[in-house]
């Protein structure tokens, strides 16, 4: 809770509030009694607040009661202080008999709400809440804060009502919008998202975080070249937006458009000092352009960043392993399993990196460890059936996949690769069989089979059997 703006108050200068406070622990430790009016704690106190000393800030409310037992603000202070330690409960007492001194200050009310909805007494909340919206000079904000507790409870509905409400009241009231479009797009109502910002933007051309807002929104939406509209409208108001070059990077990412998502994640690092996410996106764009050596200077950035990273020692092997230095991929991918053992993409891509080298033994220990952590991931018996494949054991690449076949039964795609392999191998018979369980399964993935092995188009025993399954 942002309680006090004291910013604006033209009192005592720096120094004198110093010797205020000096003053003021000089007679605790003396364990005097001097008279301090009420202007003079207020000062005390929110230096105290400052400095994020609620303990003394206690103190000295403790100690101003004493002399104004009867000031309803100073309860209020209390409680203020004590929330801040999160000593909810005994917040609550003070704010209650600050409440009874003064039953129509708002400030305490919204005060009492945060109590409740910080020991999940959302009901309560809303409900004092509630009795606030009739007598609040801001009732905008009010519903705002209802909101936020129905966002926490889960009811999203609810929440999308409070918000609503506050826009009728302040429609530019940005943060609240930034609110609704969240409860919409956690209600899956995605369009209605864009078509609350795309209005204020109607009126509001020039919000920088409105447009930035609506770009993501766009992006989840799947709409990464209207997203990448809108945050050029960000950068265009506010030209040192980091967040929109960086997200505008990713929607150029997902278009496949790599060029251009590296010069929006280098702008990124121009606005602020590249962490490990702007830098481990450059490399990415940079292997993604085959500009190797630039992607693993990149790579290697982030692993001086965040050695934890292990995806940024994988990063590094996959880019060592296609240049084909297969000893320096291997130990890039050590380096990852040294931080989590039981990634088996990691360990399948060690055992493919020592297969390379010829180290066909610890290449398959590797190969069984990676499938001991996850025999249900595709892309591990893919790779390897080519791989066996294209080292011409290709009967080893069947058999292989084969027992991926057991493990992954609902997978078209490695029924194909299998069919395809067994034809290459003459054996036509094993072939047709995987080849109709493929169809049997995803008809439209049958051009993997000619991917693998072009030829197949002309045998017509292969084509019929396609055409049987044609929709």
């Amino acid at each position: 809770m942002s309680q006090f703006d004291h910013d604006d108050y033209e009192g005592y200068s720096d120094a004198q509030v110093l010797h205020l406070v000096r003053r003021f622990e000089e007679m605790l430790d003396n364990n005097k009694h001097y008279f301090f009016d009420l202007a003079t704690i207020d000062e005390i106190y929110f230096y105290y607040i400052r400095e994020n000393a609620p303990e003394k800030a206690i103190k000295l409310i403790d100690f101003a009661l004493e002399q104004h037992p009867t000031n309803d603000e100073l309860y209020f202070k209390k409680s203020s202080a004590l929330y801040d330690l999160g000593k909810y409960e005994d917040a609550k007492i003070f704010i209650q008999r600050a409440l009874e001194l003064n039953p129509y200050q708002e400030e305490y009310k919204f005060l009492l709400a945060e109590i409740f909805n910080s020991t999940g007494n959302y009901e309560m909340a809303i409900l004092e809440l509630e009795k606030l919206v009739a007598i609040s000079e801001d009732p905008s904000e009010v519903y705002f804060q209802m909101g936020n507790i129905a966002v926490l409870t889960g009811e999203l509905q609810e929440a999308e009502g409070y918000f609503r409400q506050a826009l009728d009241i302040e429609p530019d009231f940005e943060d609240c919008l930034f609110e609704l479009a969240f409860c919409l797009e956690g209600q899956e109502k995605l369009s209605e998202g864009v078509r609350l910002y795309e209005k204020y933007l109607d009126d509001n051309p020039f919000s920088q975080l409105v447009w930035y807002n609506l770009g993501i929104l766009y992006a989840r939406a799947g709409l990464y070249e209207n997203a990448v509209d809108a945050y050029d409208f960000a950068i265009a108001i506010d030209e040192t937006f980091s967040s929109a070059y960086f997200n505008k990077g990713h929607a150029l990412m997902e278009m496949g458009k790599y060029d251009a998502a590296l010069r929006s994640f280098l702008d990124t690092a121009v606005q602020e000092k590249a962490d490990t996410s702007v830098l481990f996106n450059i490399a990415e764009c940079y292997e993604e352009l085959d500009n190797l050596p630039m992607a693993i200077r990149y790579f290697k950035k982030c692993s001086d960043s965040s050695p934890e990273y292990p995806e940024t020692w994988i990063r590094l092997g996959q880019c060592s392993e296609e240049q084909g230095r297969f000893v320096e991929a291997i130990h890039y991918y050590k380096k990852s399993l040294s931080l989590n053992s039981t990634n088996f993409r990691a360990w399948a891509a060690t055992g493919r990196a020592e297969y390379k080298l010829g180290n066909a033994v610890s290449a398959f220990e590797s190969l069984q460890k990676a499938l001991s952590l996850n025999p249900h991931d595709l892309d591990i018996w893919i790779d390897w059936g080519e791989m066996l494949n294209e080292d011409n054991n290709t009967m080893g690449a069947i058999s292989f996949l084969e027992e991926g076949i057991k493990a992954l039964p609902d997978k078209a795609e490695l029924f194909y690769q299998c069919a395809a392999y067994c034809f290459q191998e003459s054996q036509l018979k094993r072939g047709m069989t995987l080849l109709e369980n493929g169809l049997l399964l995803d008809y439209d993935k049958h051009y993997i089979l000619f991917d693998i092995f072009a030829d197949l188009k002309n045998i017509p025993l292969v084509r019929d059997l396609i055409n049987q399954y044609r929709k």
